[in-house]
């Protein structure tokens, strides 16, 4: 088999038995709702690129910010593993908080003594049972914390500015749940009207503990929450009129100039 063919099994190895997120269902690139597969910080070519990246979700990973990405280096079957084999798997710790070098065999003792020298996890995966065995656990790096944030948002996940928090916020608008997110651009709360656009994302729980300190402190607030959903009603329907106005508009023009 070919390098290539051993990453979608071991990713559903990792996601099944491991609980790790391999994938975002919901993201806009088809590429990332199959798999974070070939993924890292730059392009293929030029960039760091991990064959497998593994999101390590702790209990209440919606609104957790101590998260992990894992990243592993897939090699086919060789006689012996070299140090530069297991140095490539160890470049990812830029981004990555674990490094892993996986093959579809047993290491040997030697491969494991290098393995803990150079610094990386390795993981066994057994073709026969479908089955990934941490041989030996990564150690955690100390990744540089915008590559980090960079890399979860190119794979649309989203970090709440007041908490911290990550979440991938296209899930809960996809399955139509209770909002757990807003965002606001920043130049439109301060009036900026240059084309300088900042968007920041607040998490449902942070929106909830504003919204219960404005009301404790501004009990006038309570008399406007009854009216705000008929107001953003409102306000859809207006902004869909104009818009039906502006498409009717365009054809009288178009008319006008065949009349003549």
């Amino acid at each position: 088999m070919k390098e290539e063919d051993f990453y979608p099994k071991i990713k559903e190895c990792l996601e099944r038995d491991y609980g790790y997120v391999c994938n975002n269902p919901f993201a806009k690139w088809k590429k990332w709702q199959k798999g974070f597969l070939k993924a890292g910080i730059g392009g293929e070519t030029e960039g760091l690129i991990s064959d497998i990246i593994a999101i390590d979700r702790p209990k209440g990973f919606w609104h957790n910010k101590d998260i992990e990405i894992i990243a592993i280096e897939v090699k086919p079957i060789f006689e012996h593993y070299k140090t530069i084999h297991l140095q490539q798997a160890k470049s990812a710790a830029i981004f990555a908080h674990r490094c892993y070098f996986a093959a579809p065999r047993k290491f040997t003792d030697s491969e494991k003594e290098l393995a803990t020298k150079v610094g990386v996890g390795l993981l066994s995966y057994d073709s026969n049972k479908n089955k990934v065995d941490i041989v030996i656990p990564a150690p955690r790096n100390n990744p540089d914390r915008s590559f980090v944030e960079h890399l979860l948002y190119n794979f649309e996940f989203r970090k709440c500015v007041i908490c911290g928090g990550w979440w991938n916020y296209k899930f809960f608008k996809e399955t139509k749940l209770p909002s757990t997110c807003s965002y606001s651009a920043i130049h439109k709360l301060l009036g900026d009207k240059s084309d300088k656009k900042f968007t920041v994302y607040l998490c449902d729980r942070c929106i909830n503990k504003i919204g219960l300190l404005l009301r404790k402190r501004f009990p006038e607030i309570r008399k406007f929450d009854s009216n705000s959903k008929k107001i953003i009603k409102l306000q859809k329907t207006v902004y869909t009129l104009q818009r039906e106005i502006s498409s009717l508009n365009d054809k009288c023009v178009k008319l006008r100039k065949n009349l003549r």
